[in-house]
């Protein structure tokens, strides 16, 4: 675990700025209200457009009123704490099928993979992803040894994950589920009825809890968005997901957990091994089912980073398997298992899933991806190439499961250094794009700024999308956001538009824009006093005469909406 802190911190001194997508930019706004005024507010205005336990894990960072690069340093190093310490959920999970020495590599392996790599953005994943796995223990230690006060800590561990991430409410109908399967594994001689009654009493406050929590969620949902997913996108968006999984965890590990439910089914059912199998299957099977509800249309068709809850469970599995009899038909089972692993893949969207959003939300299609024009394409032949890369990995399973634990570790780390490194060259690029658009001191407008009421306007032009966004994260004094473009960050942040009016100034819903400073493009020659200039972003600080934004006619051309 330190190890991992240590590794990630020093990985992390690289990534001198955010990719600044939405996420983070609400992420550390919210943490900047609630550490500087005690408000659960973005840009002022009052409200949660995110769940606040990671902004509010955050919040003291920036009360200490740290300079804005320092606070995302400290930030990023919170991010690898974090994480790391989501081994110690990974070792207690593992231990309810491996022995100590087994369950202390199914947690080295997990903190190997590359979805750890979301350290180096300010999205809730970091601490959602500890939280949830605590949550996973939490269910097998009441499936193991049934009690009410294990039920209350599941409910509590579930609570604590989706106020860090809403979407892992799915943990709810996750954990009845488990009980239920849990419950109809272990039946022996009893009918359904009798095992689901009695399991029901067992569990009775989770029960309780849970549906009173769906009955919740469900009404809340109905009122946000009534409309139902269509059923092709919601099948459409499951296959997906599936396949985006398989590649997530290294393509190994997926055939490993398939062989491992072979076993089990195959088998006598074991005790000890019902629990964990409940709980593996609920959990993946509910995080699928959300993510395939929620995105059902999307115009994205990978959420890649809402996987890496699930990703130590196939790694716990994919080891359990080297405890299997040798009586099994390895040779024919690890074959079985590879065909569907290798072609999943061939199902993705490559053309809409591969682009710059993949660097945030898919890293494992990094190896199949490459930069052309300054934007991600798929590579030459990238189905054939996924297809057979898959295959490789899966049948080099049952190679390296008949060789040594050594070997199959080593394979499945292959896998992941391989996908981690080229994420990690992304990821980098992407925080070098974004560092080249701002001053040295990131903090320009902060520094120059007589007031903390200072306004932003963009037009929104792409070339200056990532100096507004980079402008916005670093900046504390600008608490309001105008475009003459609709889009340039946002509703959650209270973005206004505006418009050229015949005068040459810029007016919007409520008439003239007034503003004493703001934050313009330089092209736009705004009449008044330059206060500060970033070169580099094409932003000037301005003081506007008689406190009007007003642009002359021979630049008028230029406040466009690109």
């Amino acid at each position: 675990m330190a190890l991992s802190t240590a590794v990630h911190v020093l990985l992390l001194r690289t990534i001198t700025a955010p990719s600044v997508f939405a996420d983070e930019l609400g992420y550390w706004k919210l943490a900047q209200s609630i550490g500087r005024d005690g408000r659960f507010a973005l840009f002022g205005t009052d409200g949660l457009s995110y769940a606040p336990l990671y902004s509010i894990a955050l919040s003291p960072i920036h009360a200490l009123d740290l300079a804005a690069s320092t606070a995302y340093a400290w930030t990023k190093a919170v991010n690898a704490l974090v994480v790391s310490l989501s081994a110690v959920p990974v070792y207690g999970i593992a231990r309810y099928v491996l022995s100590r020495r087994e369950a202390l590599v199914a947690a080295g392996v997990s903190m190997g993979a590359p979805l750890t790599f979301h350290t180096s953005f300010v999205t809730a994943e970091n601490l959602a992803y500890p939280l949830a796995l605590i949550a996973v223990w939490a269910m097998l230690a009441t499936l193991s040894r049934p009690s009410v006060l294990r039920d209350a800590l599941v409910l509590g561990a579930i609570a604590a994950a989706a106020a860090a991430k809403l979407e892992l409410l799915a943990l709810v109908p996750a954990a009845l589920t488990a009980v239920a399967v849990a419950a109809l594994l272990a039946r022996a001689h009893e009918g359904v009825g009798p095992a689901l009654a009695r399991a029901s009493r067992q569990h009775r406050l989770l029960v309780a809890g849970g549906c009173g929590a769906l009955a919740g969620a469900l009404v809340y949902a109905l009122i946000e968005s009534p409309d139902v997913p269509s059923v092709r996108g919601f099948a459409e968006q499951a296959v997906w997901h599936v396949a985006a999984l398989d590649l997530a965890v290294g393509v190994v590990p997926f055939v490993g957990a398939l062989v491992a439910a072979y076993a089990f089914f195959r088998s006598p059912v074991a005790p000890a091994q019902v629990p964990f199998a409940a709980v593996a299957l609920s959990v993946t099977a509910w995080v699928i089912v959300a993510l395939a509800a929620n995105h059902a249309g999307s115009s994205s068709p990978l959420h890649e980073r809402s996987l890496i809850y699930v990703v130590p469970l196939f790694v716990v599995a994919l080891l359990a398997t080297l405890r299997l009899p040798d009586a099994t038909p390895w040779p024919r089972v690890a074959l079985l298992a590879a065909v569907p692993a290798a072609l999943l893949p061939a199902a993705l969207p490559f053309d809409r899933a591969i682009d710059l959003s993949t660097v945030v939300d898919t890293f494992a299609l990094q190896p199949l991806a490459r930069i052309e024009d300054g934007a991600l394409r798929p590579i030459p032949h990238v189905v054939l190439s996924a297809v057979l890369g898959c295959l490789f990995f899966g049948l080099a399973y049952g190679v390296a499961r008949r060789i040594s634990t050594r070997a199959l570790v080593a394979l499945v780390l292959i896998a992941f250094v391989f996908a981690g490194m080229q994420t990690r060259s992304r990821i980098t690029l992407g925080a070098e794009v974004g560092r080249v658009t701002l001053p040295w001191h990131r903090d320009w407008v902060d520094r120059a700024a007589p007031t903390d009421d200072i306004v932003l306007i963009t037009d929104s032009q792409a070339e200056s999308a990532i100096a507004t966004a980079e402008t916005l994260f670093f900046n504390e004094s600008i608490t309001s956001i105008y475009t003459t473009c609709a889009g340039a960050s946002g509703p959650d942040f209270d973005e206004r538009k505006v418009a050229l009016v015949r005068d040459g100034s810029l007016a919007g819903a409520g008439g003239a824009l007034r503003t004493r400073f703001a934050v313009v493009p330089d092209a736009w020659e705004v009449e008044g006093d330059v206060l500060a200039t970033n070169f580099r972003g094409s932003q000037v600080l301005v003081r506007p005469a008689r406190g009007l934004i007003r642009v002359p006619r021979n630049t008028r051309a230029g406040v466009t909406c690109g």
